[in-house]
């Protein structure tokens, strides 16, 4: 075996028919060069515990979830609903009701979501596209249908009811 100057080695292989023959054996196997090892520099790869993913999965997604329903409930009608609400009645039944409600409705989001993914997306794709259709008709009707002092009503009766507790 020959060693070159770059590490790579040069061995020659003698046929097997050679190997057992007592007499020197004249035709050699073409010659074979090997890479000498060189250890190489660690790699490193982004395979953490698997705990430890699922774990901030869920962090990920409870942060996520809190933060979309703290801003898309407070300018909400049921934040105003629940301000007014508790105006009227006791604090604490107020905030049971509203967390229930809140809860219930939180339940029924996760249901229909998990139903999305057994559901083939075709079918969830128009399903969706008629509910939306149908609740934004709703809505323009009842705007419509809604008298110009309905609003106005509702504002004096939190101004009344903000002076009876002051």
């Amino acid at each position: 075996m020959k060693t070159l100057a770059t590490g790579t080695k040069i061995r020659r292989r003698l046929p097997s028919s050679c190997s057992s023959s007592p007499w020197p054996c004249r035709s050699p196997e073409p010659a074979r060069v090997e890479k000498a090892f060189t250890p190489a520099a660690p790699i490193h790869t982004n395979k953490e515990d698997p705990a430890a993913q699922t774990n901030l999965g869920f962090i990920h997604a409870f942060v996520a979830a809190i933060s979309v329903v703290i801003v898309s409930e407070l300018g909400d009608k049921t934040f105003f609903t629940a301000a007014i609400m508790t105006m009227r009645y006791n604090h604490l039944t107020v905030l049971a009701g509203a967390m229930l409600a809140l809860g219930l409705m939180t339940c029924l989001s996760v249901l229909f979501g998990y139903a999305t993914t057994v559901i083939p997306r075709v079918y969830t794709y128009y399903v969706s596209t008629v509910l939306f259709a149908i609740l934004g008709i709703r809505m323009l009707r009842e705007g419509l249908k809604m008298s110009p002092d309905e609003g106005q009503e509702k504002v004096e009766e939190v101004q009344a009811e903000l002076k009876k507790k002051r």
